[in-house]
């Protein structure tokens, strides 16, 4: 997958990279029509995984695999 917008996992792009480039989103947006308005979702999914208990999780998936 080659998606332009990816920035993570990939060589030579970094955090900047991905704040650069949605503030000039943002900007271009903006300046097509002074009505314009946008809007920014930010969600941290770092620790998304860490509440899961493995236990459940392995038997789920032994029992799909079966």
């Amino acid at each position: 997958m080659n998606d332009e917008s990816q920035f993570a996992y990939k060589t030579n792009r970094s955090p900047e990279d991905a704040l650069l480039t949605l503030i000039d989103m943002v900007s271009e947006h903006l300046d097509i029509d002074a009505k314009n308005h946008a809007r920014a979702l930010f969600i941290d999914f770092t620790s998304a995984f860490n509440t899961i208990n493995l236990k459940i999780l392995i038997q789920d998936y032994q029992q799909i695999d079966r």
